[in-house]
């Protein structure tokens, strides 16, 4: 399950939004008013993909799109699981709310996850892209974390692999796809060391919360592994001889 499947099944329960809620509110005596950052901060902390707590949102946006994994789309390729920023509209341009995505009706309308209902259960509401409907801010643009992408070791599905596409390249949750390689882990900084068969390599890791992700192409480093893709299927078969 990809982190964005994830932060969606977080967001869609309401046991989730509550523990998002309470949490936003516990460090904003004023929450919900003026807590759409602080509130989607928590959502992506549950989901492992935190980037600390924001209090404002052109913060919480700035600091997405300058974290890896994170790319801005257009506005009407947007889908469930995208950050929406709205903009205010001065200058400079200043980002007055942010929020996620939960389903795409049309280009305009949708249903988001944010603080504006007042309550847990409520959060979940249809907002428009152009804010027309609703009198809201027009959405400015959306960011979105990778493409969700299946990984098989060895002929087997790693259903906790939670890996993403990002600028054409693959990427994987490190610990459950080294596990069924039968290689050992190691972490020091930003790096994860595999060994495997008496080698070991080290590679650069994308980290989210407790998780490190490498770029599954980089496997190929070690001996008698091979990475290839099936595109058809969106699988990135691992496999070890």
């Amino acid at each position: 399950m990809g982190p964005i499947t994830t932060l969606l099944d977080t967001a869609d329960s309401l046991n989730g939004r509550t523990e998002a809620w309470d949490i936003a509110a516990n460090r904003q005596p004023t929450f919900p008013t003026n807590g759409c950052a602080n509130f989607l901060s928590a959502m992506l902390q549950l989901a492992s993909l935190g980037v600390g707590t924001h209090m404002l949102a052109q913060d919480l946006a700035e600091t997405l799109e300058n974290k890896a994994g994170w790319h801005r789309v257009d506005l009407a390729d947007y889908q469930a699981g995208d950050v929406g920023v709205t903009d205010a509209r001065i200058d400079p341009p200043n980002a007055d709310h942010i929020y996620l995505v939960m389903r795409r009706i049309d280009s305009n309308d949708m249903m988001v996850v944010d603080n504006q209902a007042r309550t847990p259960e409520g959060t979940i509401h249809e907002r428009t892209v152009d804010g027309s409907i609703f009198i809201k801010t027009p959405t400015h643009y959306f960011l979105r974390f990778g493409d969700d992408v299946a990984v098989s070791v060895n002929n087997t599905l790693i259903g906790d692999a939670g890996a993403y596409v990002h600028h054409g390249r693959s990427f994987g949750w490190i610990r459950p796809i080294a596990q069924a390689l039968g290689a050992t882990i190691g972490f020091a900084d930003s790096m994860v060391t595999l060994s495997l068969a008496g080698q070991t390599v080290p590679f650069k890791a994308a980290v989210f919360g407790d998780h490190a992700f490498i770029a599954l192409a980089d496997l190929r480093q070690l001996n008698d592994v091979q990475v290839d893709y099936d595109d058809v299927n969106g699988i990135v078969n691992i496999t070890r001889a």
